[in-house]
């Protein structure tokens, strides 16, 4: 198995919140980065686990563009089975460096 640093990982994930997301202000990847930021000043304050915080927050919007084309959902549904998704595909990379991170760290989510 093939392991990824955080950096590798955590640009995995940008890189699939960027290709799923609109690219206007409002609530394109401009606005996911803004949540991003915000989300670490918030988990750096209370001393959370930063990793698990930005996968968070990279992920929580990527069903927003398809919205418009399922009305049966809303974009938060189709954003948690999109992560879902891909956070299965990616499962045991991520545990796996989580798991490193935890034996290393030994810090709390």
């Amino acid at each position: 198995m093939n392991i990824m640093n955080d950096e590798e990982m955590l640009s995995a994930v940008r890189t699939f919140a960027y290709n799923n997301s609109d690219k206007d202000d409002l609530h394109g990847f401009k606005h996911i980065e803004r949540v991003l930021n915000l989300s670490v000043q918030i988990g750096t304050a209370l001393n959370a686990n930063l990793l698990i915080i930005k996968i968070a927050a990279l992920l929580h919007d990527v069903g927003r563009i398809y919205e418009k084309k399922n009305d049966a959902k809303n974009h938060a549904e189709i954003s948690a089975e999109m992560a879902e998704k891909f956070l299965q595909k990616t499962k045991r990379i991520i545990i796996s460096n989580l798991d490193h991170y935890y034996t290393m760290n030994k810090h709390k989510i």
